[in-house]
This record gives structure tokens, C-alpha cells and sequence, in this order.
């Protein structure tokens, strides 16, 4: 919810959410402010088959974040939530935001620097200094965040908002 209401600050009319899971992001989102169509992609089609009716036009990407955002135009807003310690080229997938939205909402654990990760998934760990520091290095302004704790999770989660120049 936390990253719906994000999403939902940047008052959309559309989006994409290109690594979106069972699209909970954007379909919380859609009820704190409705817009009027998405793009989700995904690589994991079971995620995308749990994706609800949504009451506006959706195309579905069956295709990885980087294709995704090859294939979109623009955007109002691009969601990158918890995903981005997940790639091999983070800084990568924010400069191909950038060229397709206005809008970037990210999020990803906060890992200090000289704590071991407990997720052996993750590609890399971010602390609140080194996530802006690469949000502003591929071109993005930082424009809000707030950091929450979620009681089942040993890390703390960031959750960055921030506009294209």
C-alpha cells in the first residue's frame, strides 16, 4: 500500500509497472487514484495469470523489465518497486525509465553498508545514501521518500519518489 500511495501522489493518467508480480502495486493505486490505462510486464506468467480484472485498459507484458521498457512509449509514471536489487544493471533500468515517464516510483530493502543481505536473491543491497546517489546519477530528481518497516521482513524498506528533468 505503501507504494500504491506513492504511485498515486504522482496523479497518473498512465503507467507502467514492468516488473509488476500479481499487479497489487497498480491495483491499489488505480483505487487511491484512477487512471486511465497501464502497461504491466513480467517475466513469471503464473504472477501475470493472478492479476485481476482491472477497471481500465491494461496491456500485459509476458517479457522481462528490459523488454518491457523497450516496447512502451510514454508514460506518466514508471513503477520500479522491489526489483531493482534483483537486476544485474540497476542503473541501467532507471536511465530506460527515464526515457518513457515523468514519474519514477522505486523501492527496495535498506541494506547498510557491512550487513549481510539475509535474500540470497538479491544482486545488491541499497542504503538510503546509495539509492538516491544512483536515482540522481541516472538523471532522475528525488522528490520525496519515506522508509517503513514491515514486522515480518529483517530489513527496513525505502521508497523513493522522483520526476524526469
Amino acid at each position: 500500500m505503501a507504494s500504491a500511495t506513492a504511485v498515486a501522489w504522482t496523479e497518473p493518467d498512465t503507467l507502467c509497472d514492468p516488473a509488476c508480480g500479481d499487479g497489487s502495486v497498480v491495483r491499489y493505486a488505480y483505487q487511491l487514484h484512477p487512471f486511465s490505462s497501464a502497461i504491466l510486464g513480467d517475466m513469471n506468467e503464473r504472477e501475470l495469470s493472478l492479476i485481476p480484472d482491472m477497471p481500465c485498459p491494461v496491456t500485459i507484458h509476458n517479457a522481462s523489465l528490459f523488454s518491457t521498457l523497450n516496447k512502451i512509449g510514454q508514460v506518466d509514471t514508471v513503477i520500479l518497486t522491489e526489483i531493482l536489487e534483483h537486476l544485474e544493471d540497476p542503473d541501467l533500468a532507471l536511465r530506460k525509465a527515464i526515457r518513457h515517464s515523468r514519474w519514477l516510483v522505486a523501492s527496495s530493502p535498506i541494506i547498510p553498508e557491512g550487513v549481510e543481505d539475509p535474500t540470497p536473491e538479491h544482486l545488491w543491497g541499497f542504503d538510503m545514501d546509495g539509492y538516491r546517489q544512483m536515482i540522481e546519477n541516472a538523471g532522475w530528481t528525488p522528490m520525496a521518500r519515506s522508509e517503513m518497516r514491515v514486522l515480518e521482513h529483517p530489513y527496513n524498506f525505502q521508497i523513493w519518489i522522483a520526476r524526469a528533468p
